[in-house]
């Protein structure tokens, strides 16, 4: 044995459906402050489990200036869909 700690939670996957106020996706200027995806990549990665996937549905805070929320879910709930169809 190695000495290090192994999660008991291997082979196993997860997905994380997250909406966001702003958007911070890595190619964004806002991307040093999404915290969300690196924290929970780390706490399932401890547990074991390291084949995660985030559908983040970001900039939910344009529904408050008048944007329509059917519009603004449509392709979040698409790609949530196309992710169960795949599984």
């Amino acid at each position: 044995m190695n000495g290090k700690p192994k999660g008991l939670l291997t082979g196993k996957k997860a997905t994380f459906i997250i909406a966001t106020g702003g958007i911070y996706d890595a190619q964004t200027r806002m991307a040093s402050f999404n915290f969300v995806e690196p924290y929970l990549r780390t706490l399932f990665g401890f547990l074991g489990v390291t084949d995660a996937t985030f559908l983040t549905a970001g900039g939910t805070m344009a529904l408050n200036h008048g944007q329509d929320r059917d519009t603004f879910l449509a392709p979040h709930i698409q790609a949530v869909t196309a992710k169960a169809q795949a599984a």
